[in-house]
């Protein structure tokens, strides 16, 4: 099935969507067979709300593909909010091995690393590929370089202010001090 079907007021274009309509009819009911206005009757025919929701997945898949390819920060926002969540969930759970999951660390942590340090990080990468757009080893050594020397400190200072200002702490810079030099060093 390719081109644009129409599903209630919607269309989705099923060559950018990795499922198509009638694959997903088909694989959840193999007697049924799509015609023209298939979305319509399988919907009000079955009143199935799973089908109904696996057709909302594909176009909210195809939308968010199309906004993503023309906004490659929103993408780099989104990928660290999903990496802050992992992480802090792992480090709470296995690492420091707390008893109760603080959700609240894990939503401030998120915030900072997908408000504040995921901007910063896309555009120091932007701003180092226009200075040394070479992919060569010696431009890439110098990256790396100016990566760990200017940038994580500025990162990593931006990240736990950040935090601290978000659990409202008087003392912004404690926690810095006692984490920043060992974080660096990782």
């Amino acid at each position: 099935m390719t081109g644009k079907r129409s599903i209630g007021r919607r269309h989705v274009d099923s060559r950018l969507c990795k499922w198509s309509y009638s694959a997903i009819v088909v694989q959840l009911s193999p007697s049924y067979t799509a015609t023209p206005s298939a979305p319509e009757k399988c919907l009000h025919k079955t009143g199935d709300l799973f089908r109904g929701g696996l057709i909302f997945l594909c176009e909210v898949y195809v939308m968010m593909q199309s906004v993503l390819k023309k906004r490659p920060l929103m993408r780099t926002m989104i990928a660290y909010g999903f990496v802050n969540v992992t992480a802090d969930a792992l480090e709470q759970n296995l690492i420091s091995k707390k008893k109760v999951y603080d959700s609240l660390k894990t939503v401030r942590v998120t915030l900072v690393g997908t408000f504040l340090v995921a901007p910063l990080v896309f555009n120091w990468i932007r701003l180092t590929e226009r200075l040394l757009p070479s992919k060569k080893v010696p431009a890439v050594l110098i990256k790396v370089l100016c990566d760990q020397f200017l940038f994580a400190p500025v990162a990593i200072t931006t990240f736990y202010i950040g935090t601290n200002i978000l659990e409202r702490q008087k003392d912004l810079l404690a926690e810095w001090k006692r984490k920043f030099f060992p974080t660096w060093t990782v």
